[in-house]
């Protein structure tokens, strides 16, 4: 399955295998051997690909046939497109993904709220900013 997408995703991208090679530092052989099944990438370029191409991992795998669809725990959770980057960016902090997994609506609502003080923190500067330079 994994080949098969990454196949679809390169040609959606009009890239040949040695383009798409090219943007990850791999050979043409070795993206090729991705998409024939010849060879299996590492997480950390699975990753790459998903982040690349704007799907899942769980879509590249061919867990799901939604590019936005993540599965937690057995439990298909559908974003919309501005969920999914947040979460995509959330997964590069693993400590902080883990930490959202084990109790999302206490952690979502500790974000928002430091997003909110850092909010006012950089708008308090700003302010000041503009005071100093006003005078």
């Amino acid at each position: 399955m994994l080949g098969e997408r990454l196949k679809e995703l390169r040609k959606q991208k009009k890239l040949t295998a040695k383009q798409c090679g090219e943007k990850f530092n791999l050979a043409e052989s070795t993206i090729s051997g991705y998409e024939t099944g010849n060879r299996k990438p590492d997480f950390v370029t699975l990753e790459k690909f998903a982040d690349f191409f704007g799907v899942t991992t769980d879509y590249l795998l061919g867990r799901t046939d939604d590019p936005n669809m993540i599965i937690v725990a057995d439990k298909k959770i559908q974003l919309t497109s501005e969920e999914f980057q947040v979460i995509r960016e959330i997964m590069k902090h693993g400590e902080a993904f883990n930490a959202l997994l084990s109790d999302p609506e206490r952690k979502v609502k500790e974000m928002i709220k430091s997003w909110d003080l850092l909010r006012k923190h950089i708008k308090d500067i700003e302010d000041d900013d503009k005071e100093y330079l006003d005078e």
